[in-house]
């Protein structure tokens, strides 16, 4: 029987794929990281936690670091999901979910008077083998 190639090639890799995560950098307002912070444990978080309940999301997680210089991030903000396919309608579910927590959309507009964000990236885990 005849391997098939990619199954072949697969093996090969020195690692196997993980979750995706969702990584966002912003830069508070001098003296409005703790208001940001709250705004989110009060507006985000409770989003975050359903949508977790409800296997839209793994996890997330907000990270806090003094900035490297004057234009780098003090607040990360990771979202893990299970794959690139769950992506797939996830600004729906969310908005879904948004809804059913009697939460308006319009949270970026909201974060705007604390901070300002600088970028986003999808990054996949990988377990090495």
């Amino acid at each position: 029987m005849i391997e098939n190639e990619a199954v072949t090639a697969a093996r090969d890799f020195a690692f196997s794929e993980g979750p995706v995560w969702s990584v966002q950098f912003a830069q508070t307002k001098p003296g409005l990281t703790n208001a940001y912070l709250a705004n989110l444990a009060a507006k985000w978080k409770p989003l975050m936690e359903e949508a977790k309940r409800r296997n839209v999301i793994r996890g997330y997680r907000i990270l806090v670091a003094p900035p490297a210089h004057r234009d780098d991030w003090n607040v990360m903000i990771v979202v893990e999901v299970e794959s690139m396919a769950a992506l797939d309608g996830y600004s729906e579910r969310m908005a879904e979910l948004a809804a059913g927590l009697d939460r308006p959309e319009g949270r970026s507009q909201e974060c705007a008077q604390f901070r300002e964000l600088l970028g986003m990236k999808l990054v996949r885990e990988v377990f090495l083998k």
